[in-house]
């Protein structure tokens, strides 16, 4: 955990669109 930034975010949280 720590690499990827937004990315890494959008893979563990999906986007709201």
């Amino acid at each position: 955990k720590g690499a990827g930034g937004k990315a890494g975010y959008v893979q563990r949280h999906a986007p709201p669109y």
